[in-house]
């Protein structure tokens, strides 16, 4: 029996053009125009229309993260109103200046009776951070880019364990990327506990898609809606000096 390749190639392409309507007719089920749109480019372009699809049609990770983050602003704009009103009995003229460009151009709120405490050491920080950690009695917030599989790290998934064992909620959100070969063994423990974990952008799910590079840089921690931590260090010995290049 003698094998037809193009027959077999037509068949494969007709078959892939299925597949990708599937897949068009699931992310973007709300939006018929553009499903009509791509559908004639699969089969003005087959095989060759998904690529395109990939790169420049895909948008259910950015609708959806354009949908949270309206949403989010509407929250941060009524908190913002809310706190005007302190802006405007600030006793200096220049920080109640400032404060009112805040509120402006940045949607930041003003608050008052803070106490602000600058690290430049990663040793300071994760000293405070870890104590304020198991000092927490109603929620833990955690936001980092990385978590390294080292001492640093597993003492951190150690504590959120513990916190959660306590009856506290703990929530961790971290990058795809940046966790890479992250604690598994101790995440797997924090789960089991009950505590919540979730992977900003997963490598794979976006492999061919350009907003793959979209990561998640931040280093934030809030803790009873008391403290908070921002800025500068990942969760890794290297903070500590502790890496191949020594301390920086």
């Amino acid at each position: 029996m003698e094998f037809d390749w193009v027959q077999i190639l037509e068949f494969l392409i007709i078959i892939s053009d299925i597949l990708f309507l599937i897949v068009i007719l699931m992310t973007e089920k709300k939006n018929p125009s553009k499903i009509v749109v791509w559908a004639l480019v699969f089969l003005l372009l087959p095989f060759v229309g998904f690529i395109l699809y990939i790169f420049i049609g895909q948008t259910v990770y950015s609708d959806r993260a354009f949908r949270l983050k309206s949403l989010n602003d509407e929250k941060t704009k009524e908190l913002v109103e809310y706190d005007r009103g302190t802006a405007d009995r600030e006793e200096n003229p220049e920080y109640r200046q400032l404060a009112k460009t805040m509120q402006n151009f940045g949607s930041i709120g003003y608050t008052t009776n803070n106490t602000v405490t600058l690290y430049t050491l990663g040793e300071d920080k994760f000293r405070d951070l870890y104590a304020d950690l198991r000092s927490a009695k109603k929620f833990i917030h955690l936001e980092y880019y990385i978590i390294r599989n080292d001492e640093l790290g597993n003492e951190l998934m150690q504590i959120l364990t513990e916190k959660v064992k306590e009856g506290v909620e703990v929530k961790l959100l971290t990058d795809d990327f940046g966790w890479g070969k992250g604690p598994q063994k101790a995440i797997k423990a924090y789960q089991k506990a009950g505590g919540e974990f979730a992977l900003f952008h997963k490598v794979f799910t976006l492999m061919f898609s350009p907003k793959k590079n979209n990561r998640n840089h931040r280093k934030l921690a809030v803790i009873d809606g008391k403290v908070g931590y921002c800025g500068g260090f990942n969760i890794g010995d290297e903070y500590l000096g502790k890496g191949p290049l020594g301390f920086w």
